[in-house]
């Protein structure tokens, strides 16, 4: 996910994806573009990491904050990860 915004790039630096989310499909349609998911291979690991990702933005769309969302997402253990995502379309 980093290595998309191209953190070296002066004009991406300040880039976050919530700049481009507008309406409740923006935050699906941000989270695609950070995957190889198709509907022709129904690849279940990839189509959830798509959701979980897409919820995660809806979560911290009020903070900005893309250091807690990588932690939520990366390094949550079970319990956490239930309950950061609990009363989101990931459960």
């Amino acid at each position: 996910m980093i290595s998309y915004l191209i953190l070296w790039k002066k004009n991406s630096e300040q880039w976050l994806p919530w700049n481009d989310c507008f309406e409740a499909a923006d935050f699906h349609d941000i989270a695609s573009s950070f995957s190889n998911y198709t509907h022709k291979i129904d690849d279940f690991f990839t189509k959830n990491a798509e959701l979980v990702l897409s919820e995660a933005l809806k979560l911290y769309q009020d903070n900005k904050d893309i250091i807690k969302l990588i932690h939520t997402i990366i390094y949550s253990d079970n319990r956490q990860f239930v309950k950061s995502f609990g009363n989101t379309d990931c459960r």
